[in-house]
């Protein structure tokens, strides 16, 4: 996975938290220096630490899902 497609599963989830305030400030995060570091600590210190981790896990699987598709890989061999 290319930086920019982990740095859009990172806008997604800040568009998508359902938290306005959080919201926010992980839109404004983003688009400062360090983002990834900095996004990272702000979701971490946050309630929807696992509300993150599962939706960056289940954007990853997306992704691998796709990638598969692209090489013609059956994945239900």
């Amino acid at each position: 996975m290319e930086s920019w497609e982990a740095f859009r599963i990172m806008e997604e989830f800040a568009e998508a938290v359902g938290d306005e305030k959080l919201s926010n400030e992980l839109l404004k995060i983003l688009g400062r220096k360090s983002p990834f570091a900095n996004f990272k600590a702000e979701v971490e210190s946050s309630p929807y630490r696992q509300n993150w981790f599962d939706f960056r896990l289940k954007r990853y699987e997306d992704y691998v899902r796709e990638q598969l598709e692209v090489e013609d890989f059956d994945i239900n061999e």
